[in-house]
């Protein structure tokens, strides 16, 4: 293979030449010592050979930067070899597990806190009101939402503009003693990105508290209801 197609093939390594360079895949051994390095390039597509703007790759151009003049096909298209993590991470996230009291604060100062004595145990609505009646059912809603997070993807650690310095605060207590602390920020597509600190002794919860997450609005909606999308609604009277 030539230098022209590999630059139509993308399978030059990074940063060797301008809008041909592939994905540089690196294999180390348990001793941190690097094993192997693959570039991997454009798809390669055996069906729809008309039409790959629209046909899912079949399988991968791949070279190693020792063969420069040989270019492989390999069957997998190795949609995980990509500088994306969204595309390769485990997606599992903090799990928020049988609440006993939960809280949110807007950063106007608005907002709630619910709690309940155990597991089978009606909620109740702190501080509530004359003709006011907290939605069971939407309670129950809000606290075990925090059971079903996932991640779309981890932001990079210089990530700007999180709107983390103002976030909605989610205080919650599971019924084991477990405190979590949630920071949610900006909304970056259909993405909230969040922040949390826990005494949980989970290892993954220990892990990911370390970072800035990008979780799913719809896993929140829930729970980020203000005060007045928990209460039942009055019946008009008029007639």
């Amino acid at each position: 293979i030539g230098d022209k197609d590999r630059a139509r093939l993308h399978l030059y390594a990074p940063g060797k030449q301008a809008g041909a360079g592939g994905t540089l895949v690196e294999f180390m051994g348990a001793d941190g010592k690097p094993l192997a390095r693959q570039v991997a390039g454009h798809p390669s597509i055996r069906r729809e050979v008309n039409h790959p703007d629209r046909a899912p790759g079949d399988g991968r151009f791949v070279q190693r930067p020792e063969e420069p003049g040989t270019v492989y096909i390999v069957s997998d298209p190795l949609v995980q070899a990509s500088t994306k993590s969204a595309d390769w991470i485990d997606r599992t996230a903090f799990k928020v597990e049988k609440v006993k009291s939960l809280a949110l604060r807007f950063p106007d100062g608005s907002g709630w806190r619910i709690q309940r004595s155990g597991d089978n145990a009606d909620w109740k609505l702190e501080g509530a009101k004359g003709g006011e009646t907290l939605d069971v059912p939407k309670a129950n809603a809000a606290s075990y939402s925090l059971s079903l997070l996932e991640l779309a993807d981890v932001a990079p650690p210089d990530a700007q503009n999180t709107g983390l310095d103002q976030p909605i605060l989610v205080d919650a207590t599971t019924l084991a003693g477990v405190s979590y602390a949630i920071k949610v920020g900006r909304l970056e597509g259909e993405n909230y990105y969040v922040s949390f600190a826990s005494s949980s002794a989970e290892a993954r919860d220990k892990m990911l508290a370390g970072h800035v997450l990008l979780i799913p609005k719809a896993k929140l909606e829930d729970t980020l209801k203000p005060r007045a999308g928990l209460l039942e609604k009055k019946q008009d009277t008029k007639k």
